[in-house]
């Protein structure tokens, strides 16, 4: 079960931006005890010097946190811009404290969850900031953000920082194939790539099989992939088999329709590791799902939520021919089925030891509740 809610967690994390976020300490918390009487009118100039020495000048404090190495490690950017919106001087602090020596300790930054409003303080230059003065940075995700554009992923890319995870979803409509080109083409060795989009990031539907080819050219190592929301077609996905197949343990193609039964086959024949495996609202169907339960022995983990072309018949076919499968999402998939469908469903899963919830979709051992 545990297993189950760390997969569950990874795909609500692609919905909806809440993710695990690492503990960081909350800067913006510490600027508001220090700094209690300033007034309004001068609250940038104040405010900032006095950020400037509890972040660089005050030794003492610096010689505190070093015990607290693994904290300054990540930035959240949720935490940090806490209490962003009553004080202009806080995200000001905070990209001085980058550049003089928080930078340097990073390897994680997180945008992926908190308050709308903070994140809309995250522009291009600030993440262009954060690039230059952290030469370690391994982790980026962007969740929301609408002011990240493609000169912002290309600052990132021309920094050439050692990267092997990033994602990039629901960020507006600024991000295009170049910024995402220049990212790839700078980090191969990323392992864990994600992008989706929305009505927000309609430029996203430009990800097509070309970004694809690109990909698994430049990015060797990938082992976890999500292009969700885009036109990946029969040949990306064929292309992903072919370059990942040893080693993709997680793809995520949820509302994604351009690809069909061609593409799946090429996963069910490459994919041997893959575990994770989520299309929702896509153009799935019931014989690509039995190709995909037939041919990845490791699958364990299915999403097909409000996919319309998969019924109960093809539930159990991938059930029955998956040798791993343990936990299918099929939200939409019950209720579109006659009374005769159901009941045939229902003495299915008895007979396999499973447990179905029709209110949240969730197909699921019996011993998991």
């Amino acid at each position: 079960m545990r297993q189950y809610n760390e997969w569950a967690a990874m795909l609500q994390a692609s919905r909806s931006g809440e993710g695990a976020q690492a503990e960081v300490l909350n800067c913006t918390d510490l600027l508001s005890k220090l700094i209690v009487t300033t007034s309004a009118r001068d609250v940038y100039g104040t405010v900032q010097a006095q950020a400037a020495a509890l972040f660089v000048v005050n030794k003492q404090w610096r010689l505190s946190i070093q015990s607290l190495e693994d904290i300054w490690r990540c930035l959240d950017w949720a935490s940090a811009t806490r209490g962003a919106r009553h004080s202009d001087a806080a995200v000001p602090a905070l990209c001085l404290s980058i550049q003089r020596w928080w930078g340097s300790k990073l390897t994680e930054f997180d945008a992926g969850s908190g308050c709308p409003i903070a994140r809309e303080l995250l522009t291009d230059g600030v993440l262009a900031l954060i690039a230059r003065h952290s030469p370690r940075l391994q982790v980026v995700r962007l969740h929301g953000c609408l002011h990240i554009t493609d000169w912002g992923l290309k600052q990132l890319a021309a920094e050439r920082p050692p990267l092997h995870t990033f994602a990039l979803e629901w960020c507006g409509g600024g991000v295009y194939l170049d910024g995402l080109r220049a990212l790839i083409r700078s980090c191969p060795l990323l392992e864990a790539f994600s992008v989706s989009s929305g009505q927000e990031s309609f430029s996203l539907g430009s990800v097509t099989d070309e970004l694809v080819r690109e990909l698994v050219a430049c990015c060797p190592r990938i082992a976890a992939l999500e292009l969700s929301d885009t036109r990946v077609g029969d040949a990306g996905l064929a292309a992903i088999a072919a370059a990942y197949g040893r080693q993709l343990q997680s793809l995520q193609l949820n509302y994604t329709r351009a690809w069909g039964q061609w593409g799946v086959l090429a996963l069910a024949q490459h994919c041997k590791a893959l575990q994770f495996f989520s299309a929702a609202s896509s153009a799935i169907t019931d014989d690509a799902l039995s190709l995909l339960g037939g041919g990845c022995p490791a699958l364990a983990f299915v999403c097909v939520d409000r996919c319309r072309q998969v019924s109960l018949d093809g539930i159990m076919r991938l059930v029955n021919r998956g040798l791993a499968v343990q936990y299918v999402e099929m939200a939409g998939v019950f209720g579109r089925s006659s009374a005769e469908q159901r009941a045939v469903f229902g003495a299915w899963v008895q007979r396999r030891g499973m447990q179905y919830d029709a209110r949240s979709g969730l197909l699921a051992p019996l011993q998991a509740a």
